[in-house]
């Protein structure tokens, strides 16, 4: 947790202060710049820079700082303006980030104050903006929020613990308290962050039911169980004229005549089939014919050539096959061997060889010829057939409607009649159910309700949980209380009437000191404020460092004397009380812990630990 300032500068001016492990005392005159520098340096850190010297901005439009952060060091640029989104700059080993300050944006979601509590391995959690509520609105802990505990600030010193006077701030404060003295973790947290999603769907449930029970209460829906009977009777009454339907449907007079006009007709549809099937067959049949003519006709060409050219196929060196017109290899075939068919010629073809075969495939031309036009014929008495076919069924499909005419004239009405009854009772039986789904609506909304309340319980049961292992975070407390009345007992603080000695600790209620059994609202003297601020806080760094809590280990303390006063030697001694201990916090902590202090006032042995000494003639920010 170690975080110390190292350097800073004021870009586009000379100015320039070094920083040192431990102890570092700014001083100097009021309106030098002692709390501006202050301000600054935890500006590095991410703090708002709202009430920040006009005179900085106007004369420098950044501040550079070098930061070490563990053991990890980092170059900062930081603009000198209060938005939320201004850019800052970090450079270290292979590290190179501009990041938004604490708001994200489009172009970067990690802002600088995320990646330094990532740095400190701090935890990104959100917490309830109302404590006694968890369901209310969750806040991030930022890192803003953690710093609090490592500053004190002028105007703050003598009248508020860690702004604990601002509602908002007050419970970060409570929250921070918890998360660094483990009375509250990462895993209350996500218990808390689910209790709130469920409290969501709740409410969204019951306000679900809310409205169920005003729509169906006073209206004809409102019975569930007349619902049911009525839509029962509707299906019933549904299914009741459907089989009317069927029955009407069949119960047409079966004459004789009117059987065997039906069979006739079946008959005919089987011999059409049968004659289309036919017909199909014979198209293909004359398709392959016709391709095994232009076959034949291109054999008879080829032989005819040769037979005209008076010469031997065999004597042809073909370079493309006759049949397909692919190029032939040169090197297909050995020598002596029909390159087309790799065979070796049986004997010698004479023109009168060729002669018979060019008669051979023009008698075959001319009977593929013949069965082409058989085929042909066929089809033609088919097509014949078929037509026939069909007037005759049409014949007696006439002869069927006129005998069952009569019949369907008669039944007619009931048909239209029972019909109009089926609509009326479909739209019966929709709207019967329409109905009964709010109710299933209803069912849905209490089961799911059920079981979210169930979950709730749980966890709330498992919040109760976490809270009852507390007996670890109970002693941390009580180490800080003790921490805390050392410390204080050490700076000699004033007595008054009634104070009981051993009554200086913290409130494990609110988390504030309390000095002498009084609470910190309660000292009228703003002196003794200041003296148990600058107690309260080394006690958070002291505990934190002996107990490796997660603080980081830097302070800022503006105005040690303020309102302590120099005149009286008690008063003196005081303050001298609380730089000597500062000394011996610095010296015992090593580089672990810093501490920069800004006072009017230093005493004499605190000279050797000041950084810096503002005059009216020498600023923070320069006047030229």
């Amino acid at each position: 947790m170690r975080v110390r300032i190292e350097s800073l500068s004021l870009n586009g001016t000379t100015r320039q202060v070094e920083f040192r492990p431990g102890l570092n005392v700014i001083t100097g005159s009021i309106t030098t710049g002692k709390t501006t520098l202050m301000r600054l340096a935890r500006g590095l850190l991410g703090a708002d820079w709202a009430g920040l010297a006009p005179e900085v901005g106007a004369r420098s439009p950044a501040v550079t700082g070098t930061v070490l952060i563990g053991d990890d060091r980092f170059l900062v640029i930081r603009p000198v303006n209060s938005s939320q989104t201004a850019v800052v700059e970090i450079a270290g080993d292979g590290i190179a980030l501009r990041l938004p300050l604490a708001r994200p944006t489009v172009a970067q979601e990690l802002t600088y104050g995320q990646w330094l509590l990532d740095k400190l391995d701090l935890p990104r959690i959100s917490v309830p903006s109302a404590p006694t509520r968890i369901e209310s609105e969750p806040t991030p802990v930022s890192i803003r929020d953690y710093l609090n505990y490592c500053e004190l600030t002028q105007s703050e010193i003598d009248d508020s613990v860690f702004f604990h006077h601002d509602a908002f701030k007050n419970i970060k404060r409570k929250y921070v308290f918890e998360i660094l003295y483990g009375k509250y973790g990462v895993q209350t947290a996500l218990i808390q962050e689910q209790i709130r999603t469920l409290d969501t769907q709740i409410r969204a449930l019951r306000a679900d039911r809310t409205v169920l029970d005003r729509l169906l209460t006073d209206t004809v829906w409102e019975n569930r169980a007349d619902l049911e009977r009525r839509l029962n009777e509707a299906e019933a009454e549904l299914r009741d004229i459907e089989q009317r339907l069927r029955n009407t449907a069949q119960t047409a007079p079966i004459t004789q005549e009117a059987q065997l006009l039906r069979q006739r007709v079946a008959e005919i549809d089987d011999v059409v089939a049968s004659k289309r099937l036919q017909l199909a067959t014979q198209r293909r049949s004359i398709g392959r014919l016709e391709d095994l003519t232009s076959q034949l006709r291109a054999q008879s060409a080829r032989l005819t050539r040769s037979i005209v050219a008076d010469e031997m196929l065999v004597d042809f060196e073909f370079l493309k096959c006759p049949r397909c017109g692919n190029q032939i290899a040169a090197e297909r075939g050995a020598e002596g061997v029909c390159r087309l068919c790799l065979q070796q010629p049986s004997h010698r073809l004479t023109k009168e060889d060729m002669v018979r075969e060019l008669q051979r495939v023009e008698g075959q031309i001319q009977e593929t010829a013949e069965v082409i036009d058989s085929h042909r014929q066929q089809i033609r008495e088919t097509e014949n057939a078929i037509r026939r076919l069909d007037g005759e069924r049409e014949e007696v499909s006439g002869r069927l409607v006129l005998v069952t005419e009569s019949y369907v004239s008669d039944q007619a009405s009931e048909i239209r009649r029972n019909s109009e009854l089926r609509t009326r009772a479909e739209e019966a039986v929709l709207k019967f159910r329409e109905y009964l789904g709010l109710y299933h609506k209803w069912d849905q909304a209490i089961t799911e309700l059920a079981a979210l309340e169930d979950q709730k319980s749980n966890l709330e049961e498992q919040l109760a949980e976490q809270g009852a292992h507390q007996e670890a975070a109970t002693e941390r407390i009580a180490r800080l209380s003790s921490d805390f009345a050392t410390i204080l007992g050490q700076f000699n603080p004033p007595r008054f009437p009634g104070a009981e000695e051993g009554l200086s600790f913290i409130d494990p209620n609110i988390y504030l000191p309390v000095l002498y059994g009084r609470r910190f609202d309660e000292l009228s003297s703003q002196g003794l404020k200041v003296m148990v601020n600058v107690a309260h806080a080394l006690a958070h760094q002291q505990t934190a460092m002996d107990l490796d809590l997660k603080l980081p280990n830097i302070l800022f303390i503006d105005g040690v004397t303020s309102n302590i006063g120099h005149r009286e030697d008690l008063d003196r001694d005081r303050v001298e009380a609380i730089y000597e201990y500062l000394i011996e916090l610095s010296s015992r902590s090593g580089e672990r812990l810093q501490l920069i202090v800004a006072d009017n006032d230093v005493p004499e042995q605190a000279s050797d630990f000041i950084i810096a000494e503002f005059t009216e003639t020498d600023r923070l920010v320069p006047m030229g």
